[in-house]
């Protein structure tokens, strides 16, 4: 015996509407979202690219805007003390003052990079890179307004589910 079970919504019913509505929600946060990581690196000498993937399966509506920068990772995550040395040189050659371009839970950028005299090392210890949490940043500032914005578009959506 099979049993085969059915759900038949009722007639004149526009589910679609819904539908379009959280997706254009998530289209628009997402182009948020992605100028806030675009602002974190924008006076960098190399652009890294973020690319926006929206999730709408069930009842969960998601969002994410990722990159596999291996720059933007170390930034974002830190990296611990270490020791550096030359590679092609006999010598490691730098400026002697640093200035970073972006700060820790700042959204933004500004100028910086090297100033001052020259340096030269054949190797030496550095503190590594203070993590900027610029993912973490990003969420908590734009996480009120992403649910704002999908319960708005659910909301509008549902206002016209029904024919007339």
């Amino acid at each position: 015996m099979k049993l085969e079970m059915k759900y038949f919504g009722p007639k004149g019913m526009k589910e679609d509407e819904v539908r379009m509505k959280v997706l254009n929600a998530l289209r628009s946060q997402g182009t948020v979202i992605k100028s806030d990581f675009h602002s974190v690196t924008r006076t960098w000498n190399h652009q890294p690219r973020f690319e926006t993937e929206i999730h709408f399966s069930g009842t969960e509506p998601s969002l994410n805007v990722t990159t596999n920068d291996k720059v933007f990772g170390f930034l974002d995550a830190g990296t611990r003390s270490h020791w550096v040395k030359p590679k092609r040189a006999g010598v490691l050659a730098f400026r002697s003052k640093y200035r970073s371009k972006t700060r820790p839970r700042i959204i933004g950028s500004t100028a910086g990079g090297g100033s001052g005299a020259m340096a030269f090392s054949k190797g030496h210890r550095v503190s590594g890179i203070q993590k900027r949490e610029f993912t973490k940043t990003i969420k908590s500032i734009r996480k009120p307004g992403f649910e704002r914005a999908m319960q708005t578009a659910l909301r509008e959506g549902l206002d016209n589910i029904w024919e007339k």
